[in-house]
């Protein structure tokens, strides 16, 4: 049998670990680097058209229209998890953000003196996600004393499948993706053995809906822990960008993308429409 020589096998590996070329841009699309952001992991926008990136080590930066930087700010060291798919993983803006100045951040919160390790059954240093709001000022650099913690101690025990996407919909909620944290946090299992989305009586792999202030009619009987939170979606395994907005007003159409579970078939709750209520069109 002939052996192939080496230039044939330079030539497969290379062809192996090609680079695969760009997806053609749609017509009537351009496609430009407006700035470059080391781990980005979600964009937003202020009215004023200001361009809101945050990163995984834990930084907000605050861009123009023409890319240049006005200001970020980074969360103290002390205070974040960056390691496995934690950190700082969402940024959403008020809708009445030219008056208040409000924008909304979830990050993986290291608590006093853990050390972001990963643990199953969880453990009261294990990390857990936290979503918070803060003033982003004319400066441009977020004010970090002016956090106001919304939602809190959602475990991170295996470091993944946090999600950590927030949007609001059409009537001022806040929309809350949270994941299963990789690992069942009572010690139950890990990936598909995972069934903690399924406890009603914690905020893990759900989708939550937050009123901006406190309401009490809009508290879920099993989140009376939680001032203003509503529970939109149980059992979703991986949430983690809300795929789609709403038709009509009060209505919020998520597209959930998760992992289907290695039983080889999707969650039966893999794409839920949430409605949260319906008003006649007017004439």
């Amino acid at each position: 049998m002939t052996k192939p020589s080496k230039e044939v096998l330079v030539g497969m590996a290379m062809a192996a670990f090609a680079v695969p070329s760009p997806a053609a841009v749609p017509a009537g699309f351009t496609d430009s680097l407006v700035a470059a952001v080391g781990a980005p992991t979600d964009v937003a926008f202020t009215p004023d058209g200001r361009m809101l990136v945050t990163s995984q080590g834990g930084t907000l930066r605050v861009f123009d229209q023409a890319g240049a930087l006005l200001g970020s700010q980074t969360l103290p060291a002390g205070q974040i998890c960056s390691n496995s798919e934690r950190g700082l993983l969402g940024v959403a803006v008020d809708p009445d953000h030219s008056a208040n100045r409000y924008v909304y951040l979830v990050y993986t919160r290291r608590k006093p003196g853990g050390d972001c390790g990963t643990a199953s059954p969880v453990t009261s240093l294990t990390a857990v996600n936290r979503v918070s709001r803060f003033t982003l000022p004319a400066s441009n650099v977020l004010d970090l004393g002016s956090e106001v913690v919304l939602i809190d101690e959602m475990p991170s025990p295996a470091g993944n499948h946090n999600a950590g996407d927030l949007a609001f919909d059409r009537d001022g909620y806040l929309y809350v993706s949270i994941g299963d944290g990789g690992c069942d946090y009572a010690g139950g299992g890990c990936g598909g053995a995972n069934d903690a989305s399924r406890d009603e009586n914690v905020l893990t792999g759900k989708v939550l809906r937050v009123c901006r202030e406190f309401r009490r009619e809009h508290e879920h009987p099993r989140l009376q822990s939680v001032p203003g939170a509503g529970l939109g979606a149980l059992r979703p395994h991986r949430p983690h960008r809300h795929a789609g907005q709403d038709t009509l007003p009060g209505d919020l159409d998520l597209g959930l993308a998760q992992s289907v579970p290695p039983r080889g078939r999707p969650e039966r709750d893999r794409h839920p429409r949430l409605h949260q209520r319906r008003r006649p069109k007017r004439a």
